[in-house]
Formats: structure tokens, sequence, C-alpha cells
């Protein structure tokens, strides 16, 4: 009898065990799958194009990288929590694939905002496809010496790279005091 029932606990055992594992396959397979479509929007680089310019300041770079990640974010696209992508910037689709294959997403979003001149603000983003690193779209956005304005146009190069990854029709950047 001892025997017995030492046999049918194992069993149990075992069967929980093989259970509870499959489980938890499954659940890092949905936290994969779901990785797997986030979006991670790396920080904006910031730079300036003419002598003596002045770049964006460190808080407008994020000011700006935060305002794109809301347009993206309102896209209803899942983000990469910000706290897990780098403060890498990146200036290439190679860079871009190369982050994103290392934090384990399919897209990823870069950019740079600059000064064109002392007046002229500019933002360029692009979606990267990391498997393929093909560029899916690249936006930019000018506006004439506010900053403000500047923060609407990125939440909306934002809303217009979601809609591209989502493969929607392409959008255009409108917003009032852009320089078209």
């Amino acid at each position: 009898m001892v025997r017995v029932s030492r046999l049918v606990g194992c069993v149990v055992l075992a069967g929980a065990t093989l259970l509870f594992s499959g489980a938890m396959r499954g659940a890092a397979s949905a936290d994969n799958a779901a990785a797997e479509r986030a979006v991670a929007v790396l920080p904006l680089a910031g730079g300036a194009d003419y002598d003596d310019a002045v770049a964006p300041s460190p808080r407008q770079l994020r000011s700006l990288t935060d305002d794109l990640r809301g347009g993206i974010g309102a896209g209803k696209l899942l983000l990469v929590d910000a706290a897990r992508v780098t403060n890498t910037s990146c200036g290439s689709a190679d860079c871009a694939r190369r982050a994103g294959l290392a934090l384990g997403v399919r897209t990823v979003v870069f950019g740079t905002a600059r000064l064109v001149t002392p007046i002229i603000w500019d933002v360029v983003a692009s979606a990267v496809d990391v498997p393929s690193g093909r560029v899916v779209r690249r936006l930019s956005y000018s506006a004439l010496g506010d900053y403000l304005v500047m923060r609407q146009g990125a939440h909306e190069l934002g809303t217009c790279l979601a809609a591209a990854i989502r493969g929607a029709a392409p959008c255009h950047v409108t917003v009032e005091g852009a320089i078209d």
C-alpha cells in the first residue's frame, strides 16, 4: 500500500511539474511574441548644421523623444519601456537594427533633432524592420523658431510612423507653424 501511494504521489508530482513547465513555456512564448511586436524608440540624436550653432540640449532631445514615443503609442502600438532602451542614439538603420536585435523587437524607431539655422528646427525619424534591416518609413518635419511647435511635430511624426508600421496609408505631418 505504501509503495502504491508513493508511486501515485510521484506520478502526480511529475504531472504537475510538466503542467507547470508547459504553462511557463506558454507564458514565456507569449512574452516573446509581445516583445517581438513591440516598438523600441531610441533617443533622438542632436546636431546643428551651421558654424557656431547651438545643438538641441539633452533636455530638449529627451522631450522630443518623449513626444515621438507618445505619437507612436497613440497609434496603438506596444512600446518597449523607455528604461529598457539604452541612452545610445543611432544615426543609421544598421545601428538601429543592432539595437533592435539586442532588445528582441521587430521594429525600431530612430532619428535626429537638429537646428538647420538659428531659428529652424528639423526632426527626422525612421522606422526600421529589424529582421530585414529595411527602413519601413522615413519622415521629417521642420518648424520655424518655436520649440513648442517642434514638440507637436514630433508627436505627429510618431503618429504617422505608427500608421506606416501598421501598414496603413502614408500620412503627412500637419502642424501649424510647419515649414513645407
